[in-house]
């Protein structure tokens, strides 16, 4: 991959530190491998993540042991910005240098969990959406994180006017994507597919159910199950105005292969009817069709 990405001073800090320290593979890109070869101890504890930097030049850092491998690894990223970019007590700073500090170790953690001279050696799939889940597993971040990497590669390209002149897909000369066409406009309803980090990523976790109208709750919601949907990440917890799909609420059109109804005069009875978003996992589904 070879585009016109215009490398900020933040990003070519991570590059500098990255070759200096030997880091140049995806599976190199864990706490454990960069604490130790930045001499930081590293300490899990059910606290919020923070560093302590030491005059001596041992670091130490506490990463929240409640959080997920994958928020771990941003935390540690988040947390070593402050160590090799900020010096001080940010408890005793003014507030807009905090925010500045907290800005820059957002981008610290976008330019590190996805270092340009890794990405750049990827070929990428030529949809956005297959790129950003590709992205996502490569260097194991939220599908968001890779979403937003991805877009502001894109948004480089624009400016350096690399997409104006070649506007084909992406072929390993720029990054542009073909655009998805994952809305069944016959159906009004949008559908995007969430992959599960330690699951099967041959097939979707869930679908997040969408009708931007409103759903007509007594009706039967076709949709079709074997689509390849957008990618999307989902809560680790349902919002108020979201609703689970149970087998029970769906039932199977057999005069249209590959398509489901959801029964949404059902749903409604559990939940009301100000629901905007059904979670529908593949388990369910393929309960209800083995039923």
């Amino acid at each position: 991959m070879s585009c016109c990405h215009q490398i900020t001073k933040t990003e070519q800090f991570v590059n500098d530190l990255y070759q200096e320290i030997g880091i140049t593979e995806t599976h190199q890109l864990e706490i454990d491998e960069l604490s130790q070869l930045l001499n930081i101890w590293i300490h899990y504890a059910s606290i919020p993540s923070r560093a302590i930097d030491s005059a001596k030049g041992l670091s130490t850092m506490f990463i929240d042991d409640r959080n997920n491998l994958v928020k771990q690894w941003l935390e540690f990223l988040h947390e070593l910005c402050h160590l090799l970019r900020h010096a001080g007590n940010q408890t005793l700073m003014p507030k807009q240098f905090t925010d500045a500090q907290e800005k820059e170790a957002e981008r610290f953690v976008l330019y590190a969990a996805i270092p340009f001279s890794m990405l750049n050696r990827l070929t990428l799939p030529t949809r956005k959406s297959d790129a950003i889940a590709f992205v996502a597993h490569e260097f194991r971040v939220p599908l968001e994180l890779a979403e937003r990497r991805i877009e502001q590669i894109e948004h480089d390209n624009y400016q350096s006017k690399l997409m104006l002149e070649n506007n084909s897909t992406f072929n390993g000369s720029s990054l542009t994507f073909d655009e998805d066409l994952n809305n069944d406009s016959s159906l009004g309803v949008r559908i995007r597919a969430y992959y599960d980090y330690d699951g099967d990523w041959s097939r979707p976790h869930t679908l997040v159910v969408e009708q931007p109208a409103g759903f007509n709750w007594d009706s039967q919601l076709p949709i079709q199950i074997d689509k390849n949907y957008r990618q999307c990440d989902i809560p680790p917890y349902l919002p108020g105005s979201a609703a689970s799909v149970l087998s029970e609420d769906i039932q199977v059109i057999h005069d249209k292969p590959g398509f489901v109804s959801i029964n949404l005069s059902k749903i409604a009875w559990r939940h009301g009817k100000s629901i905007d978003q059904l979670f529908l996992s593949v388990d369910t589904i393929e309960d209800a069709l083995n039923f």
